[in-house]
């Protein structure tokens, strides 16, 4: 039988009221090795922000504090701007206003 979203959820209850796995596979119907892989691949660390920045060197760092992907289905159809990436991107902007007037002198312009 696979394992439905409403067992998974019902393992992970379970377990976080502090039942033991062998309780949980009998009280669900399920196999014990069902409910061990339920628990072991949610509870696995996240990656942050910070390692998956540092892994992904050639991504921009406003585009690694923005979320790119829905929450349910895990879809990268989307691109939401988190207040981090908002902040980021304006420290960007007034550092490159300065740099832009720099140039008008080597700008040849033929009827000056």
């Amino acid at each position: 039988m696979k394992k439905n979203k409403m067992q998974e959820y019902a393992i992970l209850w379970l377990h976080s009221q502090n039942h033991k796995q062998g309780d949980i596979a009998d009280e669900l119907g399920i196999g014990i090795e069902k409910v061990e892989a339920a628990i072991r691949v949610n509870s696995e660390p996240k990656q942050s922000v910070k390692a998956e920045s540092a892994s992904t060197k050639k991504n921009s760092k406003s585009k690694s504090l923005m979320i790119t992907q829905t929450s349910e289905k895990k879809n990268k159809s989307v691109a939401i701007m988190t207040p981090e990436a908002s902040a980021l991107n304006d420290e960007l902007k007034k550092k490159f206003r300065g740099k832009s007037g720099d140039s008008q002198g080597y700008i040849f312009k033929p009827n000056d």
